[in-house]
């Protein structure tokens, strides 16, 4: 009693990845933005920073579908 069916859970995990991701890849280009206006010309310094955005794009994504998931139920 009380708990969502296989279908409506399938449902709301398609839609709260779809608004994850859609929120992680904006956010990331807004930081993508940011890091590629402020990045000195260093090979270095361009590595750091890539793998940056990757680990920004990852974390955004799981907290939104997170924070997403507990909201949608």
């Amino acid at each position: 009693m009380g708990e969502i069916c296989r279908d409506c859970g399938n449902a709301i995990e398609r839609r709260v990845g779809r608004i994850s991701r859609w929120v992680a890849g904006v956010s990331t280009l807004a930081m993508a933005l940011y890091v590629w206006l402020r990045m000195p010309p260093d090979a270095t310094a361009r590595t750091v920073g890539v793998m940056g955005i990757v680990a920004w794009y990852v974390l955004t994504f799981l907290v939104a579908k997170r924070v997403i998931r507990e909201l949608a139920r």
